[in-house]
């Protein structure tokens, strides 16, 4: 077993534009939001690779709500302190 913590967790947002070109103004055609951060990442690539894992970590206010619902809809192994609300 593999316990990953991350004490900066973040939504990593990935943006899609389909053509770009230097020089012009561009717009993204598909965002993408994920709960992020090194631990969370590492623990999602071992999932992936069959490795027993548990993600630790902080989580608080509005966004640490969003990074743990992001993370238990993945259904991984996950552990996390909640700050409560900001």
């Amino acid at each position: 077993m593999i316990v990953t913590v991350t004490t900066n967790a973040a939504l990593d947002r990935t943006l899609t534009v389909p053509v770009f070109q230097i020089g012009f103004r561009h717009r993204s055609s598909d965002v993408l939001t994920l709960a992020g951060g090194k631990g969370i990442n590492v623990a999602r690539a071992l999932k992936i690779l069959d490795v027993p894992v548990v993600a630790t970590g902080l989580a608080g206010g509005r966004t640490g709500t969003r990074i743990i619902e992001e993370l238990t809809s993945e259904e991984p192994t996950r552990r996390s302190t909640s700050g409560g609300p900001r």
